[in-house]
């Protein structure tokens, strides 16, 4: 990805030396940051046996909003869900009370008190939102899952009901919501901020509290094959997803291509009027 020029034109990866296995990136359109500044990435190193680590910008829109966007992905397998807890309970209080950084001093002093107007985090958080497990999100203060408050399905974003390579690749069936969208509102830093950042000053010199900041839409991506390029592949794609389960004794080789064996989310964010 790092490579490819044609999303480079559209988008562009805050800076960081990307170097582990399992790693992240944050990707910013281009035409939507305050005078083209490319925010500095910031490391929040969290307690891993593979290697994960989150990761965060400090964003100013070209509107004035100062957004925190984060992504993690965290530990795999089901073994370790207290290394998921101990992950998002090092995570959770560094987006919520970090002061806002920017990459232009000028900026970096009139803010180096002040928290973001919104943080989100994002990823794959290995741990389905229906399990005992997400007590770590759902009772977390001023963290809002995005899914369940726009959209009344399941959501799962791995679902072998649905993507065969993936069940091609690891045949047990499965569906869970381990891909996320969080908003989370930032707090106060001392007892002489509560109120004077719970609402934010933005370039206009309004204020608005982070709560109105809300999604207004959600969707999975990536749910369908990519086109079919080959003789077999098209075969493959006539035929119904239970036949063409049954015939994959052959292993990968005739199964459809998808964008990866996770779903995607795409979401929308209301700015505060």
């Amino acid at each position: 990805m790092l490579r490819c020029g044609s999303l480079q034109r559209h988008y562009l990866p805050v800076p960081l030396d990307h170097n582990g296995y399992y790693d992240v990136v944050i990707w910013l359109r281009r035409g939507c940051l305050a005078r083209d500044q490319m925010p500095d990435a910031h490391v929040i190193e969290i307690p891993s046996y593979m290697g994960r680590r989150c990761l965060y910008a400090d964003v100013t829109l070209s509107s004035g909003w100062r957004v925190r966007l984060a992504t993690v992905h965290l530990e795999s397998t089901g073994p370790e869900g207290p290394t998921r807890k101990a992950q998002l309970e090092t995570i959770f209080p560094v987006l919520k009370t970090t002061p806002w950084s920017s990459s232009s001093s000028e900026q970096a002093q009139n803010a180096s008190r002040s928290l973001p107007n919104i943080a989100v985090l994002t990823g794959d958080f290995n741990l389905c939102a229906s399990s005992e497990e997400n007590v770590t999100v759902a009772c977390e203060p001023g963290v809002v899952d995005l899914w369940p408050t726009l959209e009344p399905g399941p959501g799962w974003t791995e679902d072998t009901a649905i993507n065969e390579m993936r069940f091609a690749a690891k045949p047990q069936h499965k569906q869970v919501r381990f891909d996320r969208v969080l908003i989370i509102h930032p707090e106060a830093l001392d007892e002489e901020q509560q109120g004077a950042d719970s609402s934010s000053t933005i370039a206009d010199g309004s204020l608005s509290s982070s709560s109105t900041w809300r999604g207004t839409r959600i969707a999975l991506l990536g749910t369908t094959p990519l086109p079919s390029t080959t003789a077999v592949e098209e075969e493959q794609a006539s035929l119904s997803i239970p036949t063409r389960t049954a015939a994959m004794g052959s292993g990968l080789a005739d199964v459809r291509v998808w964008p990866s064996d996770h779903f995607g989310l795409v979401v929308d964010i209301a700015l505060p009027l």
